[in-house]
């Protein structure tokens, strides 16, 4: 999903300190909390939203909730760099699902990944902007139908704002239908297709309610008591390489006081950015902007931010859900990436396994 490249140095990271947030100036490991066995989810945007669909399906016995902003089937994309940005972003009748849905099975039926039938516990929300011209919405609409396809439960899909590639949220430094740099967009309910008040729209309080259930009012201050701890991602990649994967070495981690204390069971969020909109490219703006640390400051919910970097194979930091990395097992559970972000959330939620 190749947007417009950005160069913005890792410096910005001081900007945490002018946003309000605790921060944590070294990287050093990421730490072990509390976490619920059933409050795991993954969310995404764009190539992150591709990611967020892959780790979903390879790990469905972890997670338990999963939430898509402009992402694609699973191995939509079958190995290939140009399937990947033509067929699965805009050219919907040229997607066959039957064979994507074949692979599914063949990987789950090898142990490559979880059996299909944690599928059927896991909940998922979706979003697609009706102009979304990066990912068109009928590559969207079929991504429903593989998850139901696959007796996942899709319980809302939001379809119908007049929006642009990008991921909602009431932070938004963008408006609703401007597909622009840091890809975060705020719409009211006035955008949707039918019309509707001059309300802000709030796209993670409808995922994060279903996956959390009922959420105490977010933090709408310009303090929260948690802090934004960077971590180190080369403790989670082959020859403690980081970069070898395509990633970079910082990640970072929002972590409630309350979860940072191990006061009671945390619920916890991997966040995957989109392609351009990793840290070396928007500095802190999604981890900022994406509207979920604010529910999640009062809702004891540890939220990973894990981040990729820019190369020669994948100029815009995308999350590799076409192969770019030269492993034909990108999209299983032993894919550098996915085994990278899977152990993340195992060190974060105290898992052995």
């Amino acid at each position: 999903m190749p947007l417009v490249k950005l160069h913005v140095s890792h410096l910005i990271f001081a900007t945490f300190l002018m946003l309000g947030f605790s921060v944590s100036a070294a990287a050093g490991s990421l730490g072990s909390y509390r976490i619920s066995a059933n409050r795991i989810v993954v969310a995404g945007i764009s190539s992150g939203g591709a990611m967020a669909v892959q780790i979903s399906v390879a790990y469905s016995r972890l997670f338990k909730g999963t939430a898509v902003y402009a992402g694609v089937p699973y191995y939509c994309a079958q190995d290939s760099e140009a399937t990947a940005l033509t067929t699965c972003e805009e050219d919907a009748p040229a997607i066959d699902l039957a064979p994507l849905e074949s692979i599914s099975r063949q990987y789950a039926a090898q142990h490559l990944i979880d059996p299909l039938r944690f599928l059927k516990e896991q909940r998922v929300y979706l979003w697609s902007g009706i102009i979304d011209v990066t990912v068109r919405q009928p590559v969207m609409d079929l991504l429903k139908q593989y998850y139901s396809d696959l007796h996942a439960h899709v319980f809302h899909y939001d379809n119908d704002f007049n929006a642009a590639h990008g991921w909602e949220s009431p932070y938004g430094p963008n408006m609703c239908d401007v597909e622009d740099s840091p890809f975060v967009i705020l719409c009211h309910d006035s955008d949707r297709s039918g019309g509707g008040d001059a309300n802000v729209y709030d796209s993670e309080q409808v995922w994060m309610s279903k996956f959390f259930g009922k959420l105490k009012p977010k933090n709408n201050g310009t303090l929260l008591t948690g802090s934004i701890v960077p971590f180190d991602q080369n403790e989670f990649a082959p020859n403690d390489d980081a970069a070898g994967i395509g990633m970079d070495t910082t990640g970072y981690a929002f972590v409630p006081q309350r979860c940072a204390e191990r006061k009671g069971t945390c619920g916890l969020i991997l966040a995957l950015h989109g392609c351009n909109q990793y840290f070396g490219a928007v500095g802190s703006a999604f981890i900022d902007d994406a509207g979920i640390n604010q529910w999640a400051d009062t809702n004891n919910i540890v939220v990973l931010y894990p981040q990729t970097i820019m190369s020669t194979a994948n100029p815009s930091g995308c999350w590799d859900w076409w192969g770019y990395l030269g492993d034909p097992n990108y999209a299983q559970k032993s894919g550098p990436q996915m085994k990278a972000l899977y152990l993340m959330v195992n060190r974060a939620s105290g898992r052995k396994d």
